[in-house]
């Protein structure tokens, strides 16, 4: 009889949700992003056959070098082959990559208040779920050095780390879901969050960060660097990995990742203003990104356009924009290494790489967005 059993307490599991079906282009440098719970920076993936399962070989199966990593590569120093047993090492987004941190938690009755140093909102989702470093953490003036043992657990309860009570030196997670704060005149507050944490007015605790840095976690997603390169079609299944008994261990599958050949971009093209050789002239790319593909009008989705360069050595050399001279000398080669991440992608930056943009689209030339 169900009306006989009370909460004793409450269980969180870590791993990927499975049951993932991902489809990403041959050709192209990509990254596998995957949903569930309790990520870490010291989870991996590993990519194996069809035919084979995650826990064979004691959780540690042979994966497959139908891909290349660590793409793009210089003078074959990367993008190459991963080992029999490679890891492929994930990340999950937290203040240390995207340079926000918590500056300020209000406490109310049943949920507090985080602000934050960025807009927050371009990185986490309604509903995701985050941990905070309790070392960034003070109470009532107090550095984790100095707290009670009540005290602590005050600061584990909106920090969601907490410790085992007959191993304090062992920590498990109980993240806490967050929430967009709305405006009074609508939309949502681009540096606020809310997490379902709160105290009754009069026992309030205080909480602020050493430096004004709260450090955060988001742990209900993780992802690859984009540096995944396929060659060919092919399907293999995704396992997940985390760090345990000193070794990476295999426990689940996360789902499917299918490399398939990308259909070509209606009306796309190159063109050049010179065909001396040596010479230096402009180049006009054109394409037309949603024509022919309806499915794209369903993607209420930022468009990424970007241009590789497959061989410079000697064929080709990109040089930066700017204020030519007449013969269009003066002008600065891009340098072999250089990247701009996407929150970095400004209209400044778009600037360096492209003289002049135009579309006959009526909403314009989509704006740079970084």
């Amino acid at each position: 009889d169900t009306r006989h059993y009370i909460s004793a307490a409450r269980m969180m599991f870590k791993g990927p949700r499975g049951g993932a079906s991902l489809e990403l282009p041959t050709s192209f440098i990509v990254r596998i992003d995957l949903a569930g719970w309790g990520f870490t920076d010291t989870d991996s993936i590993r990519l194996i056959s069809m035919t084979q399962t995650c826990s064979e070989n004691a959780n540690d199966p042979k994966g497959v070098d139908g891909y290349r990593l660590g793409c793009p590569g210089m003078n074959g120093t990367s993008c190459s082959r991963p080992a029999v047993k490679e890891d492929i090492r994930v990340h999950v987004i937290s203040s240390e990559n995207t340079h926000m941190f918590i500056q300020s938690i209000t406490v109310g009755d049943n949920a507090s208040v985080l602000r934050f140093s960025g807009d927050i909102i371009d990185e986490v989702l309604d509903g995701d779920a985050i941990t905070l470093n309790e070392s960034s953490v003070m109470l009532n003036g107090k550095t984790h050095t100095e707290w009670t043992t009540t005290e602590r657990y005050l600061v584990e309860t909106i920090s969601g780390i907490f410790s085992y009570a007959d191993t304090p030196e062992e920590k498990r997670m109980l993240w806490n879901r967050v929430s967009y704060v709305t405006k009074p005149s609508g939309g949502f507050e681009k540096r606020q969050l809310t997490i379902p944490v709160g105290w009754p007015e009069g026992a309030r605790p205080v909480f602020s960060f050493v430096d004004n840095k709260g450090r955060w976690f988001r742990r209900n997603r993780l992802q690859t660097k984009e540096e995944i390169k396929a060659d060919r079609q092919q399907t293999l299944k995704i396992c997940w990995g985390a760090r345990d008994l000193g070794r990476q261990q295999y426990y689940g599958e996360a789902g499917v990742l299918k490399f398939v050949n990308p259909t070509f971009m209606s009306d796309a093209g190159i063109y050049f203003t010179s065909s001396v050789q040596r010479g230096i002239g402009l180049a006009i790319i054109s394409f037309s990104p949603r024509r022919g593909r309806d499915h794209y009008r369903r993607y209420n989705t930022p468009i990424v356009i970007r241009i590789l360069f497959k061989d410079v050595d000697g064929m080709l050399e990109p040089l930066l924009a700017g204020e030519p001279n007449e013969d269009f000398t003066g002008l600065q080669p891009l340098p072999p290494s250089a990247s701009v991440a996407m929150e970095n992608a400004t209209q400044a930056e778009c600037g360096k790489l492209f003289m002049e943009m135009w579309t006959n689209d009526d909403a314009g030339f989509p704006f740079p967005r970084g």
